[in-house]
């Protein structure tokens, strides 16, 4: 899944579109990348 998710942020996969999200880390907002989500309230995020 990270592979992949790797591979087409450098343009080697051009079929996956990411939803576009606000990660809160520590006292910021930083826009991310929204790669799987996790049951429960986890997700995991790309941050570029």
């Amino acid at each position: 899944m990270i592979k992949s998710a790797g591979a087409s942020f450098v343009g080697f996969e051009e079929n996956t579109a990411y939803k576009t999200v606000l990660a809160r880390i520590e006292d910021a907002w930083q826009y991310g990348f929204l790669i799987e989500e996790i049951e429960g309230e986890q997700c995991v995020v790309y941050i570029p």
